[in-house]
């Protein structure tokens, strides 16, 4: 029976341990190097879906027709909240789009939330009007809330982070 000691020494005076670690310290290296460009990737990507969803929300008609109701329908006296109590075809029709105009922010702050768009860049860009437009609509969203709980949740969570974060920068 061999002794392990001299094993040992025999591996490391004869040199036959070098190429193994050779190859241990390679892959290790090439494995970190992978990792940084998977996660590099994943960060460009993020970015660029928030640039790519930024400029579609910045030109896209739809867009645009749904932003001018909520604007037009928060500037009444009576605020949003005369949408719960639609009536007519044209105000369940402003309604449905005043619902699209904030699902569009409930959207975000999911994508932010998974990590799908980049909260960094976003919130540099669109801050201040996401926290108005919420502020804008939160009387509206909690009478929402009282029979949809979950309605806008995510949209008010966020909202409400970026607003603390403005708070604590005063």
């Amino acid at each position: 029976m061999t002794d392990p000691v001299t094993c040992t020494v025999e591996l490391i005076t004869s040199g036959q341990w070098v190429s193994p670690l050779a190859i241990l310290v390679s892959a290790g290296v090439g494995a970190a190097v992978a990792l940084n460009a998977i996660k590099t990737n994943r960060e460009i990507a993020r970015k660029r879906a928030t640039l790519d969803v930024i400029l579609k929300s910045e030109s896209d008609e739809y867009f645009e027709r749904i932003y001018t109701v909520f604007s037009s329908e928060r500037k009444r006296s009576s605020g949003l909240k005369t949408l719960l109590f639609a009536e007519t075809d044209s105000e369940r029709k402003a309604k449905t789009e005043v619902d699209n105009f904030l699902n569009h922010y409930e959207l975000i702050a999911i994508s932010i939330r998974k990590e799908i768009l980049d909260e960094g860049f976003y919130k540099s860009w669109m801050r201040s009007t996401y926290i108005n437009h919420f502020e804008d609509a939160e009387e509206y969203i909690k009478d929402i809330q009282k029979t949809h709980p979950n309605a806008f949740k995510e949209f008010e969570s966020l909202a409400r982070k970026w607003q603390g974060e403005l708070r604590k920068q005063v």
